[in-house]
């Protein structure tokens, strides 16, 4: 899954393509330079394996302080009063043609939020949000999210997903639910923004929403027609223009005329693709399963018929034997 940074709207770099670290910062040689109160001259370093503080922010609106380190997820990030996001590519760039390709075979369905660890001793660990249910975390071994956190209680808190909407719920924890700075109410759901991160102790969890194909692939799509098949040539004849048919005119004109011309077989057109004209596939007929297996029990009945024939046949002759042979 790749990944983009923007700053006020504007997309910087994509981490995906670059592979390199990223310096965001006020010093001139920062690859994104903010001029704004309370951004150090180097603050923050993204690259692929994560964002990395290189002083006091917040990610996710969750405190990170100087040299720690969180997995790189899309989130907002705060360098004093300044703001950058990290996206997902999609979003905002080409998807390559291989990831396309197969997030086009699983399709959309199969593309749903989670909540993974992006700090703590259970970094990594991920929760897909499936089903429409209620899932639990904590360090209880029942739990559908279980995290290696003392700070943690058995069961902390609950994750509610409703269609789109994720909530979240704290379960009368020990040491509470925090989602950015806001400490949650014990037994009260609140709604979980994908750019804002829950810290239980020292563990810290991040939402990550399906990445938003639906504005990327026809894009992506569009970009690879060539210019024929993207723009296709307007009919000589508005709709309006054509006569209609009865049913009895259709059947007549479907039928070829008895001349000379139209007895000659005519070869189809070919099929044009993106990548131009192919030649014509020919049909070819296949047998139905479903008419096969049908035949196939027909068969067997058959042969279970012509067995049992044998077989009274086989009595039959035995007890002709005996008869005679008792004479």
């Amino acid at each position: 899954m790749s990944f983009a940074i923007r700053s006020e709207g504007n997309l910087v770099a994509d981490l995906l393509v670059t592979e390199r670290s990223l310096r965001v910062g006020a010093a001139e040689t920062a690859d994104l330079r903010l001029a704004a109160d309370g951004v150090e001259a180097l603050h923050l370093r993204v690259d692929v394996d994560g964002i990395e503080a290189l002083a006091d922010c917040e990610v996710g609106g969750v405190p990170l302080k100087r040299g720690g380190r969180r997995a790189l997820v899309p989130c907002t990030i705060t360098l004093g009063t300044s703001t950058v996001e990290i996206v997902h590519a999609e979003a905002s760039a080409e998807i390559p043609t291989r990831e396309l390709a197969m997030l086009a075979l699983e399709g959309p369905g199969s593309l749903w939020p989670y909540a993974v660890v992006v700090e703590g001793a259970s970094l990594g660990r991920t929760l897909v949000l499936r089903e429409e249910r209620t899932y639990r975390v904590g360090r209880g071994p029942s739990c559908d999210l279980v995290v290696d956190d003392p700070e943690a209680s058995r069961e902390h808190l609950e994750i509610l997903r409703r269609s789109d909407e994720i909530l979240v719920r704290d379960l009368d924890s020990l040491g509470g639910t925090w989602l950015g700075r806001r400490r949650l109410d014990a037994g009260r759901k609140a709604e979980w923004p994908s750019q804002r991160m829950l810290r239980i102790g020292a563990t810290v969890i991040a939402l990550v929403p399906p990445p938003r194909l639906a504005e990327a692939a026809p894009r992506k799509l569009q970009h690879r027609l060539p210019s024929s098949a993207a723009e296709p040539a307007s009919p000589s004849h508005s709709p309006e223009e054509l006569p209609r048919l009865s049913p009895e005119m259709t059947s007549e004109a479907s039928s070829p005329p008895p001349d000379a011309e139209s007895s000659a077989p005519v070869s189809p057109a070919p099929v044009t693709s993106v990548h131009g004209p192919t030649a014509p596939v020919p049909f070819v007929a296949r047998p139905s399963p479903t008419r096969g297996l049908a035949a196939l029990a027909r068969d067997l009945r058959s042969l279970q018929a012509l067995a049992l024939c044998a077989v009274v046949l086989a009595a039959v002759a035995a007890l002709v034997y005996l008869a005679f042979a008792g004479r």
